[in-house]
């Protein structure tokens, strides 16, 4: 798992569970939560972790030293796209793997609370058991 779940350096399974386990999987639960209760959609969701995802890559980069999100790289790599299409797209699906990941973790614990919120909600409202 070293290498596909957290970027490699000293504290690397430390900062994955605390950036991105603890503190980013607290806020999306409560984004999943606070959408669920004022009636928005599920989609929502994603968009909410997309932004969260970003927020814990800079926790990584932040507390951590770590590049889970290199923005250098990225806008480089988006630069080379017209002019070599093929090695831009692999140095990018490279360079986002890690983001991917913080995103997926980060949708799961939003999903979680929107689903856990919306369920108490339709049954304190129509009296399900």
């Amino acid at each position: 798992m070293n290498g596909l779940l957290w970027v490699d350096g000293p504290a690397a399974p430390w900062s994955f569970l605390v950036a991105t386990l603890g503190l980013g999987g607290l806020a999306a639960f409560a984004a999943g939560r606070a959408l669920a209760h004022a009636w928005r959609p599920f989609s929502l969701c994603l968009a909410a972790s997309a932004l969260l995802a970003a927020v814990a890559g800079f926790l990584h980069y932040a507390l951590f030293a770590e590049s889970a999100l290199p923005i250098g790289a990225i806008g480089a790599a988006l630069a080379a796209l017209p002019r070599a299409p093929a090695a831009a797209l692999a140095e990018l699906a490279g360079l986002l793997r890690h983001y991917a990941v913080i995103f997926l973790t980060l949708s799961g614990f939003a999903a979680a609370g929107f689903k856990l919120a919306r369920a108490r909600a339709l049954r304190e409202r129509y009296d399900f058991e």
